[in-house]
């Protein structure tokens, strides 16, 4: 889907709810632009984490809150940081950028 269409249709929904012009609406609209990078990023890092070691873990005795915590949220932390780190910073970069000076409203 084109990058407009989405922005176009996001326009009119703040309209409807009242978002336009507030700060809600503005961290709502980078959300929404963060969650793909955001889910491909976790995606790729989870399926790394094999089957293997959740088995094994469980074989040693763990629960399976033990296996989410000590195991895959262990071996995923990494992709966690990664993400957390980056999606301000991709958030940010439209604000910091220096654009070009305009002459005559153009």
């Amino acid at each position: 889907m084109p990058f407009i269409a989405f922005v176009i249709s996001l326009y009119l929904l703040y309209q409807r709810v009242g978002l336009c012009n507030t700060h809600a609406g503005l961290i709502l609209a980078y959300q929404f632009i963060a969650l793909p990078f955001t889910v491909w990023t976790l995606r790729s890092f989870s399926q790394e984490i094999s089957l293997e070691i959740q088995e094994v873990a469980k074989v040693d005795g763990c629960s399976w809150l033990g296996v989410l915590i000590r195991v895959i949220l262990s071996l995923s932390l990494p992709g966690i940081l990664v993400t957390v780190s980056t999606s301000p910073i991709m958030a940010l970069g439209n604000k910091t950028r220096k654009g070009r000076k305009r002459r005559c409203g153009f």
